[in-house]
Formats: C-alpha cells, sequence, structure tokens
C-alpha cells in the first residue's frame, strides 16, 4: 500500500528501502518499453498497473533527486520544499496550467504569431519547479492539467519531462488527480517520445489543418516545406500505440470556404476520431491588428452549423467534433466538457512563459491587460488574489452578463470572453446580447431534443 507524507512527497516503506535500485528501474523502463513492439507495451502497462508501486510515475517518483537533477536543481526544489504554503487563493477545485516549454518552433505556420526565434526561449528548471509547486499546493485544488504547449515541445529533451513528471509527484498532495496534455504539430514524434508518452500517460493533441491541398498551404516548416505526410505518419504511429489524442483544426477564412464536407471526408479517410475546431486567433495588440487576419464570427458559427450537418448522425459514431459534441451535451443537460461553455474561466485557466511570466489562457497572448505577474516574483496563489486577476475577471463577467436574458444563456454561458474580446478589438458590428451561436444551438436542439 503506498502512503504519501501530508507535503505531498512519495514514500512507501519498500520505496525508501532501495531508491537507487528503483531509480535504476525507472530509467531502464523507457528503453525496455521503447524497444518492443506497441501490443507488447500495451501488455506491459497492463503488467504495471497491477503491480501497484510499481507503475512508471511512482517508479519516477522513488528516483533520488541526484539521477535526474544537478546540484543546483537539487537546491531549488529544497528551497521550494521549505517555503511556506499559502493558506488561501482564489483558484476552483479544477485548474489548467498552459506551460509554455519554449515558444522556439520548427515550424513557420502562415496564421501563427505564437513562435519565437530566440534561441535563449526555452523554460528554466526554476521556472518549472515553481509553476508545478504553486499548481499543486494551492489550497482546495484537487485538479491539475498541465498542458505542454509552445511554440514545439517536442524540441525540449524528454529529460524535460521526465523532471515535470518528478516534479508532480513530489508536490503532489493526497488526493489530487494530475493529469498532461501535449499540444505538438506532429513532425518529430519519435519512438522514443511515444513510448514515454504511454508509459507517463500523457494525452496528445496533434494539429492538422485537414487535408494536404488547405494543410500544406499553411503548416509550413523553416525550410518551407509542406508538412502533411508527416503528420499524418506520426498520426498513424500514435494509433499504433494506443495513444489517447485528438486532432487541432484551425479554422479560419481559408478553412471556411473549403467547406465542412471536404474536411469531414479527410478526417474519416485518415481515420482521425476527436478533432478541436479553433477559430483563428490574429494578434490580441490594437497596433498591430490586421482584419484579414481575422475571422468574422457569423462565418465560423455558419461554418459549425454546416459541419454539424454533415456530421449528425450518419458519422456520430467514427467521430466528435470537441465544440459541437459539448454543445450537444449542454443542451441535453450535461455539464460542460470544456472551458468555452462553462462560465467564469478568467484565472482558472493559466499560461506561464518560459521566464515566468503569468497571464490568462494563451488566446490572450500580447495583450498586457491580461498578464498577472511573473513567478519568480510571487506564487501563483498569491497572483490569483491579485487585483489584476480581479479585474480581468470584473471586466469578463461585465461583458457575459449583456447576455444572460438570451434564451441559450445557461447552454453557452456567453461564450468564450476572448471571442467577445476579438469582436471588440476588431470592431465587428453585432448584438451582444447573444453570443452569437442560437442559430447553431437551435439546429443542434431540433436534431437531439431541448429546444427553447
Amino acid at each position: 500500500m503506498v502512503k504519501r507524507a501530508d507535503d505531498g512527497g512519495v514514500a512507501t516503506s519498500r520505496l525508501q528501502a532501495a531508491p537507487a535500485l528503483l531509480g535504476s528501474l525507472s530509467s531502464h523502463l523507457e528503453r525496455f518499453a521503447g524497444a518492443v513492439e506497441p501490443q507488447e507495451r500495451a501488455a506491459l502497462m497492463s503488467l504495471l498497473r497491477a503491480a501497484g508501486d510499481y507503475t512508471p510515475r511512482r517508479l519516477v517518483a522513488a528516483t533520488p533527486a541526484e539521477m535526474l537533477l544537478g546540484a543546483a536543481e537539487s537546491a531549488i526544489v529544497e528551497r521550494l520544499r521549505a517555503e511556506p504554503s499559502p493558506e488561501s487563493c482564489d483558484f476552483q477545485a479544477s485548474l489548467t496550467i498552459i506551460v509554455k516549454a519554449t515558444r522556439l518552433c520548427n515550424l513557420r505556420c502562415t496564421y501563427c504569431h505564437s513562435w519565437s526565434g530566440d534561441p535563449g526561449n526555452k523554460m528554466s528548471f526554476e521556472v518549472l519547479a515553481r509553476a508545478i509547486r504553486d499548481g499543486l499546493r494551492a489550497p482546495n485544488v484537487r485538479n491539475v492539467n498541465f498542458v505542454w504547449h509552445g511554440g514545439e515541445v517536442t524540441l525540449l529533451p524528454l529529460s524535460f519531462y521526465r523532471k515535470a513528471v518528478w516534479l508532480q509527484e513530489q508536490f503532489r498532495r493526497r488526493g489530487q488527480i494530475v493529469t498532461n496534455t501535449v499540444q505538438t504539430n506532429g513532425t518529430r514524434l519519435s519512438r522514443e517520445w511515444l513510448t514515454f508518452l504511454r508509459l507517463y500517460e500523457f494525452k496528445i493533441g496533434v494539429s492538422l489543418d485537414g487535408p494536404p491541398e488547405l494543410h500544406d498551404r499553411r503548416r509550413l516548416d523553416i525550410a518551407g516545406r509542406p508538412t502533411s505526410e508527416r503528420v499524418r505518419k506520426s498520426l498513424a504511429e500514435i494509433r499504433a500505440e494506443g495513444l489517447d489524442y485528438g486532432v487541432l483544426l484551425v479554422v479560419d477564412d481559408e478553412v471556411v470556404k473549403l467547406g465542412p464536407r471536404r474536411i469531414l471526408d479527410y478526417f474519416l479517410e485518415i481515420g482521425v476520431g476527436h478533432v478541436c475546431l479553433i477559430n483563428v486567433i490574429p494578434v490580441n495588440d490594437p497596433a498591430k491588428a490586421r482584419r484579414e487576419d481575422f475571422l468574422r464570427w457569423d462565418r465560423f458559427v455558419e461554418f459549425l452549423r454546416g459541419l454539424f450537418r454533415e456530421w449528425w448522425p450518419r458519422y456520430a459514431d467514427r467521430i466528435s467534433f470537441r465544440e459541437i459534441a459539448d454543445l450537444m451535451g449542454k443542451v441535453q443537460g450535461r455539464k460542460a466538457a470544456t472551458c468555452l461553455f462553462a462560465g467564469k474561466c478568467m484565472g482558472q485557466y493559466l499560461t506561464i512563459e518560459p521566464a515566468g511570466e503569468v497571464a490568462a489562457c494563451d488566446k490572450y497572448v500580447g495583450d498586457e491587460g491580461f498578464r498577472f505577474g511573473n513567478l519568480l516574483d510571487r506564487d501563483l496563489s498569491a497572483m490569483s488574489l491579485s487585483p489584476s486577476v480581479a479585474k480581468a475577471r470584473a471586466d469578463t463577467a461585465e461583458a457575459a452578463a449583456g447576455a444572460e436574458a438570451c434564451a441559450w444563456f445557461d447552454v453557452c454561458q456567453g461564450g468564450c470572453p476572448h471571442d467577445r474580446y476579438l469582436r471588440r478589438l476588431y470592431r465587428e458590428p453585432r448584438d451582444e446580447s447573444c453570443c452569437g451561436l442560437a442559430p447553431l444551438l437551435a439546429d443542434v436542439a431540433a436534431a437531439v431534443g431541448g429546444s427553447r
């Protein structure tokens, strides 16, 4: 039976008895798992889960610091352990931390402004350790989802993420649930990477902008070469591993013009089962805003309506679209499965930059009004109580309040606050007494029940 100390340290009499041996087992486990076929890796994972104490995460947790960390890194961990825990925070039970491990990227997507070519743009160990420590010691927080984002996360070595898993186990409190998701462009997923993600149960998001005639015009590598074939190959390898994954599609005017039928057909053709749809995020800086980078909200909603009509119900058992599925669930009385329609998201989704700056969810990158401070100066719990977070919450709540009289408000909760933010920034004239999803929600309700 595993016993966990109150400070989150992992301890069992057996694990304490031979830490060096267990640390060695942990390092050998990845090498061994990487040398066998996917079916054999699946059997190995089943055996390890049945063994209880010897799951990959617990083996990493039992590894002595000196086997993973340098002397300076170990000193940072000990200093963080010694700091008093916060007494209060303004987080809900579930917290999502979007970790911008690096802004470096090996692609140059035509619509993206989130990458940086600065070779020093990599998260330091101290920022990594503080991000994990602060998220897990925040009072009342029971679930923490770490989303590893970039840039391109696979440009950092696996040792960075191995340390992250170790830190999570050192600071996790009894009963806390920790999950990890990586968002990748899918061009660098080696067998070593896939083995690691499987062993430590990371979910995977892969960016793929539909069929090659579209994707390869937009998602080019740094040398200007197309990437769709590399991504498709990675998806096949991910499926062979039995990993939990989904595809992320950025919807802009090009996607809308191509049409939902071609998008649906392509994803069915290559066996994708889960797709997230995000309307393109243009520059948030008013001084640099260009209307040509902005997708009008009514065009995005019409694209969703067309996709829903093509998809439901004929293909519902083969593929799901996150945003549409969530709205269907809400119409039928279920709780929101995403932040988009849950309401009161501001301050519950935080982005941490490589140098430690903390901001609202990464959709707001570039707007100083949504920056909350730096981890190296103040911990996350204190930041959650700061005037800057309170103002961001008040501003977004006030904007959403204008839609409370809408018949669909209990379903959409006014929609994503960043979409309202973009409409104001790009001066899209519209009546904000409705988030704009009403036509789609009426279609969904007519198909599955729940009319207003």
